[in-house]
């Protein structure tokens, strides 16, 4: 999972072995390395700039409310796809 200024993207791996491999970090070093590791599984846009500063806030102060709903249709981890609890850890 990712925050931009648009909005929370969630991915999934393309392959389920991906956290196990030793070449991980080289070949997310790219945009085109990462789009080969990961697929865009869904995407929740903030509904206003002043919305998108509070999460924000919301964010560097571990307070964030509006994942769950982004996470709960894919919260199961043995999938492939990162669930809340997953994508929070590997956020910080």
């Amino acid at each position: 999972m990712t925050e931009t200024s648009a909005g929370y993207a969630l991915f999934k791996a393309r392959d389920k072995t991906l956290l196990k491999r030793d070449d991980l970090a080289k070949d997310a070093e790219t945009v085109e390395g990462v789009c080969s590791l990961m697929k865009l599984k869904q995407f929740k846009k903030f509904g206003s700039a002043s919305i998108a500063l509070e999460e924000a806030a919301a964010l560097t102060e571990g307070k964030v409310r509006s994942l769950e709903d982004l996470a709960k249709p894919v919260a199961p981890t043995n999938t492939g796809v990162a669930g809340h609890a997953d994508a929070v850890r590997y956020a910080q």
